[in-house]
């Protein structure tokens, strides 16, 4: 079961690197710069709805986004600390009106959970899927995707029995989640 989960993980991977000969094929569509965008997330694993403020980078077919996740609904013992990496694929360009993208995603959630055994989780997720983006005007757009993909966990606790501590590290579990993303952007 750990190797089909490890397959689910590198998917993401060999769609992310398969890409570079794709979008370097076509030099009509060269255009670059940066932008800024606030992605909306919801995870399958991790329950919190999030806030990403993201800052972006285009280049021909591809764009690649970096953001900070803000979490406004969380319980009031608990603390999350977030980061994103998008990958998105355009294989028909960015030009339409409406595009269509292939999109590869790698996440990092660190929530604290302070209870009567204080908890820290640290989830690492490796998500492959697609998305619509409708671009507006003057280089405005607004999109949506759905991904699915693995992630692994690691557990630190002050529990006081250290077997149950043993069992949670990195790479030793994996599961498999789905997300939604929306998003609202801007393109300089």
């Amino acid at each position: 079961m750990k190797n089909f989960y490890l397959r689910l993980l590198l998917l993401p991977v060999i769609v992310f690197l398969g890409s570079f000969s794709i979008a370097a094929d076509d030099p009509t569509t060269q255009a670059s710069g940066f932008g800024v965008a606030v992605n909306s997330a919801i995870n399958g694993q991790v329950l919190p709805f999030r806030l990403i403020a993201t800052g972006l980078y285009y280049q021909g077919r591809n764009q690649y986004e970096l953001g900070i996740g803000l979490h406004p609904f969380i319980r009031r013992e608990q603390t999350i600390v977030s980061a994103d990496f998008n990958y998105k694929l355009f294989p028909n360009g960015r030009d339409n009106k409406l595009n269509l993208y292939l999109l590869a995603n790698l996440s990092y959630l660190n929530t604290n959970r302070d209870t009567f055994y204080p908890t820290t989780y640290h989830y690492v997720f490796l998500q492959g899927g697609y998305g619509i983006e409708l671009n507006g005007f003057a280089g405005s757009y607004m999109d949506t995707n759905v991904s699915f993909g693995g992630f692994t966990y690691r557990k630190d606790s002050k529990n006081p029995a250290s077997g149950y501590l043993n069992a949670e590290q990195f790479f030793k579990e994996f599961g498999s989640s789905l997300s939604f993303q929306a998003s609202v952007g801007y393109r300089f």
